[in-house]
């Protein structure tokens, strides 16, 4: 093998050990620059410069550079806050929104099936707008509940109220009339705050109905309610639950203290209340500073009156009542006796049909002359056993009989004179002493 074979070959070895090249490459590469080594390495890299010394270490990558950006901005110069972020839609989610239909605005979209955005969106032209005091005063200026509703839109039990009860006519035309429907998601601002407020609300969805002039939660509950049932509860709480007609005066759209009143005004405010409460809303009250004791005394009496009258209205009520289940069981009995009667009809009908039609062979001679006379003069003669009954005498009569009346008849003797029951159906011939004898019928 001669030098320059050996050369090429060793300068082939180090291109590669330096810029990690295949031997093919690398011979083609110090083929091009003159099988000059530095030569190769700056046609390879040509960032480095010509005469640079070659680096015997590893080719490791340079740095990325240091670089300095804002990464949060705050314009208020106030601390930075590390809290999480409060959702500020006061509304909630619509979890099954469809973008790529709000998008085309085709009309052809408008002849297809809803989708589940549609059936699931929350009742917006329901929903009170405004915050959760503004509610407050809404309702005791225009005497509504608060009808309360936090959702939490990843549960699908708030999604059903959506789809189903909050579109159905009776709770609609009930939430319209009669209240005031504040619906908000469990992580909005007024959601939180009404959480805060009444804990029982932590689980959701919750349903609350809160009276606008105290604040308080005078029903709750949790989950899905079906429609019918719940405008069932709604108009019962309606029926027991009622609001003044009075509207009461605001000053300046905010709650007056009572600590702000005078005495008079809080002794007035009371008896309002109680006026309200036993459903006297319209009677003006006059107070008088001199007759202060003679006004609680009357409204003493006023209440002791109406309580007289309500207990006297409740026991007439409880008679009528009493009367009304007295009357009703007497039906029940006579519809029981009457049942009864047309049950022992049929059953006895039922034993008619079910007797086959009589032969010779059922009636055998036996040593009793029988004799009977029909109605029409005729005579049926036959000879029974002792041990035969009546009734397989009047089987006898009724299969032998000759007049053409479909009328029951009736077994007697004419000497002594007596007639037979059906008490006696089961008796014998020796027993009833009808041997030799003549009957009619």
């Amino acid at each position: 093998m001669s030098d320059g074979l050996i050369t090429e070959l060793t300068s082939i070895n180090e291109l590669m050990s330096i810029t990690g090249l295949d031997y093919e490459a690398a011979s083609n590469l110090l083929e091009a620059a003159g099988w000059d080594l530095s030569t190769a390495i700056s046609l390879h890299m040509p960032d480095e410069p010509a005469g640079a010394a070659i680096n015997d270490e590893d080719n490791v990558r340079a740095p990325i550079l240091a670089t300095e950006q804002v990464l949060s901005y705050n314009p208020a110069g106030t601390e930075p806050s590390f809290h999480p972020r409060i959702n500020t839609n006061p509304f909630p989610v619509e979890a099954f929104r469809d973008f790529k239909r709000e998008s085309s605005h085709r009309p052809s979209d408008v002849d297809k099936a809803k989708r589940l955005a549609d059936l699931f969106k929350p009742p917006v032209e329901l929903i009170f707008k405004q915050s959760f005091d503004e509610a407050q005063i809404v309702g005791q200026k225009e005497n509504r509940w608060i009808l309360v509703n936090i959702q939490n839109s990843a549960e699908f039990a708030s999604q059903q109220l959506n789809r189903d009860t909050w579109t159905d006519p009776s709770v609609v035309s009930l939430i319209k009339f009669s209240f005031i429907f504040f619906q908000r998601d469990y992580n909005s601002s007024d959601g939180e705050q009404y959480v805060r407020y009444y804990p029982d609300a932590s689980v959701q969805p919750h349903l609350g109905i809160v009276d606008p002039r105290t604040g308080e939660l005078v029903y709750k509950s949790t989950g899905f309610v079906k429609p019918k049932t719940f405008a069932r509860t709604l108009h019962s709480f309606l029926k027991d639950n009622i609001l003044s007609d009075q509207k009461i005066e605001i000053e300046d759209d905010t709650k007056r203290n009572m600590c702000d009143m005078t005495e008079e005004e809080q002794l007035e405010a009371a008896m309002r209340a109680s006026l309200t409460e036993h459903g006297d809303i319209n009677q003006p009250i006059e107070l008088d500073s001199n007759n202060e004791d003679e006004g609680r005394s009357a409204t003493k009496r006023k209440s002791e009156q109406e309580g007289k009258q309500q207990t006297k209205r409740t026991k007439e009520t409880k008679k009528e009542e009493e009367k009304k289940k007295e009357d009703t069981k007497k039906e029940e009995k006579k519809e029981e006796k009457k049942e009864k009667k047309e049950e022992k009809k049929e059953e006895k009908k039922e034993e008619k049909k079910e007797e086959k039609e009589p032969t010779e062979a059922d009636f055998p001679e036996g040593d009793c002359q029988v004799q009977i006379r029909e109605a029409n003069n005729n005579t049926l003669r036959h000879s029974f056993s002792e041990g035969d009954t009546l009734h397989k005498i009047h089987r006898y009569a009724q299969w032998k009989r000759t007049d053409s009346s479909s009328t029951p008849f009736h077994f007697m003797t004419t000497f002594p004179n007596r007639v037979f029951t059906s008490e006696d159906e089961a008796k014998t011939i020796k027993e009833l002493n009808l041997g030799k004898r003549c009957c009619s019928c």
